[in-house]
């Protein structure tokens, strides 16, 4: 992940190397999706296995911290940078630094990681291949529930991280700069807040904490979204409520969905799903609030979006009972 976010910003530009340079992006930031897709899945298997059952949910908490305080520091990179460029600097060579940084990154992970232990579980069943096929086979449920849960955290988080700032600066008319800075605060200031939903989530139990999430995005974000016309200040008091419904959901889903897979399926169960969700609702969520509006006329139509995802999730834990594959139950469920 960290080599391919560098060599994006070694690569030509296509008055160096003409189409070769649009290939060359789209192999680059294909290892890099690749890459992106099965370290969250894998962060949230180890850190579920790794931690202390009574602190699942607070340790499970640093993968969103990390992956929602990423937003915010890409957002204020950027900023910092184009602040210190010219225009014309900007388009030669200013863009190449935020990858190029990566590297450093990079380097400390690497360290970082040779020195963790892994957990390796033994297949019972003695399989060794195409563990996709057999998550299909052998755990559908569990991973149609996981797959709900995905698309219903990752579309509503990309509402807030990607559609959001769309919403101020195009639909509301705020001056755009303003507005980057306060999306950056309000993301960061969610991301500060994860491990906080982790000690709520150790405390209440992790479909307590899910359904808050849930409950929070359906019963705020229309009303949130409809006080954003009052001026920039209330916009990002509003912001700030429906956010932190994604600390909520965020910090459960990261913990929960490892609990549905068996072992020896685990890492790969919980990447497919999470990649699913992502893909059905994440990625396209700004889209589809740019759809509903152009359809409806109605600027305040991707709350609909919104509220129709915290459906979808709450038909993930519909009958749910307990993680038959969690290692002890601990009070964490």
């Amino acid at each position: 992940m960290g080599l391919s976010s560098t060599a994006m910003g070694l690569l030509p530009t296509p008055a160096q190397a003409g189409l070769a340079s649009t290939v060359l992006l789209v192999i680059v930031r294909l290892v890099q999706g690749f890459s992106a897709g099965g370290e969250g899945g894998g962060s949230a298997t180890f850190i579920a296995e790794a931690a202390p059952d009574r602190a699942k949910a607070f340790y499970g908490s640093f993968t969103p911290l990390g992956a929602t305080g990423g937003f915010a520091l890409a957002a204020m990179v950027a900023a910092v940078v184009t602040n210190l460029t010219t225009p014309a600097q900007m388009t030669e060579w200013g863009w190449r630094i935020p990858f190029l940084l990566a590297f450093p990154l990079t380097l400390f992970c690497y360290w970082a990681r040779n020195r963790v232990d892994e957990i390796v579980a033994e297949d019972p069943g003695g399989e060794e291949h195409a563990p996709v096929v057999r998550v299909i086979r052998r755990q559908t449920g569990a991973l149609m529930r996981a797959t709900l849960i995905s698309a219903t955290t990752n579309g509503t988080a990309y509402i807030g991280l990607t559609y959001m700032s769309i919403h101020l600066i195009q639909r509301l008319g705020y001056p755009s700069g303003p507005v980057y800075w306060v999306t950056t605060g309000v993301v960061a200031l969610a991301a500060l807040a994860m491990p906080l939903g982790g000690l709520l989530g150790d405390r209440i139990g992790l479909i307590r904490l899910l359904t808050l999430g849930l409950a929070g995005f359906f019963l705020v974000t229309y009303p949130m979204m409809a006080l954003m016309d009052q001026g920039l200040g209330v916009a990002a008091l509003a912001f700030m409520v429906i956010m932190a419904n994604t600390v909520a959901l965020q910090v459960g889903a990261y913990t929960f969905l490892p609990q549905l897979f068996e072992p020896s399926l685990r890492y790969t169960g919980v990447a497919l799903a999470w990649n699913l969700g992502v893909i059905a609702a994440g990625g396209t969520a700004p889209l589809i609030a740019v759809w509903l509006i152009e359809r409806t006329g109605n600027v305040l139509s991707p709350a609909w979006f919104v509220m129709a995802l915290a459906a979808i999730g709450a038909l993930g834990l519909l009958g749910f009972h307990g993680a038959p594959h969690a290692r002890s139950q601990g009070g964490t469920l």
